[in-house]
C-alpha cells in the first residue's frame, strides 16, 4: 500500500480533497490528508500563510519518519499554490509531487519554479465539484436533450 499526501485547504475545498482522498483509497492506497488552512485572526494575511506552512512543514516531518511518502498531490488556488510548493521543497527528488490549481498561468513567474513538480492548470474552478456548475452541467444536458426531440420531432 501506497502512502500520498494529499495537501490543500480543506476549509474552501475540502469537496475536492475529499473525492482525491476517496479516489486514493479506491486504489488500494492510504491518503494522508495535510490541511493547509488558515485561522481567522488578527494577524495579517501573509504571517497566517507562514504559520500555516510552518505547521505543515512540521507535520510532514513527522509523517515521513512513520511513513513512506510514494507521492504529494495539492489543489487549490493562489494560496495554496504557493503554501504547498513551499512544503513540496522539502520534500526528497524522485518523490511524485503535483499542484493543480486554477492560479499557475497567473502566478508561476512569483515564486521559483521547482524542476521535479508537475504543475498542471485546471481550466476552471473545479467545475464538476461546484454544485452551480453541476446544476448548469445538468440543464445543459436536459436541453440539449430537448432539441434533439424536436429535431426528431420536425423530422
Amino acid at each position: 500500500m501506497a502512502h500520498y499526501i494529499v495537501l490543500g485547504t480543506w476549509n474552501t475545498k475540502h469537496e475536492e480533497l475529499d473525492f482525491i482522498c476517496e479516489e486514493i483509497k479506491r486504489r488500494s492506497h492510504q491518503p494522508i490528508p495535510l490541511d493547509l488552512s488558515t485561522k481567522k485572526a488578527t494577524r495579517t494575511r501573509d504571517i497566517a500563510i507562514r504559520q500555516s506552512v510552518s505547521l505543515a512543514k512540521a507535520k510532514l516531518k513527522e509523517i515521513a519518519k512513520k511513513k513512506h511518502i510514494s507521492g504529494v498531490i495539492s489543489v487549490g488556488g493562489g494560496t495554496n499554490l504557493f503554501m504547498a510548493t513551499k512544503l513540496m521543497e522539502d520534500i526528497p527528488l524522485f518523490v511524485p509531487k503535483m499542484v493543480i490549481s486554477t492560479m499557475i498561468v497567473n502566478s508561476i513567474h512569483n515564486f521559483k519554479p521547482y524542476k521535479d513538480i508537475l504543475y498542471f492548470q485546471s481550466p476552471c474552478d473545479f467545475g464538476i465539484f461546484n454544485r452551480q456548475a453541476l446544476h448548469c452541467h445538468h440543464r445543459l444536458r436536459h436541453h440539449r436533450w430537448m432539441l434533439q426531440g424536436s429535431k426528431e420531432f420536425l423530422a
